[in-house]
């Protein structure tokens, strides 16, 4: 006698056991056809999820520019949790501050409570 075939040829080769008449076959061979389809769908999210992070691991970001016309224009840089105001022009660029850390919402709006309530 044949053993029974793992892959989706299997119910071919067993038709003692798996006619394709039966509706137990078909269930089989979608059972099997769907695990291999999850696995590859758990390894390409796998495999996104490690692209995403390396694209979180940046360090430099421009948060903001406006130009001044004539080739000006000032620009908002962080660099890890710092940021830095600077301008430039056709033929330089220069550092005009460092900026204060910017507040969270939330503690702004508790400090703005706390001074309408007190």
């Amino acid at each position: 006698m044949i053993s029974h075939a793992t892959s989706l040829a299997g119910p071919l080769l067993n038709p003692a056991e798996n006619s394709p008449a039966s509706p137990d076959w078909a269930t089989r061979a979608l059972a099997r056809a769907g695990r291999g389809v999850r696995g590859v769908l758990k390894a390409l999210w796998a495999q996104a999820a490690q692209v995403r992070v390396r694209q979180n691991k940046k360090r430099l970001r421009v948060c903001e520019t406006v130009a001044l016309g004539d080739k000006r224009f000032v620009t908002i840089i962080q660099v890890d949790d710092k940021q830095f105001l600077v301008g430039g022009a056709s033929n330089s660029v220069s550092l005009l501050a460092q900026l204060d850390k910017p507040a969270e919402f939330s503690s702004v709006l508790q400090s703005r409570i706390g001074e309408v309530s007190g």
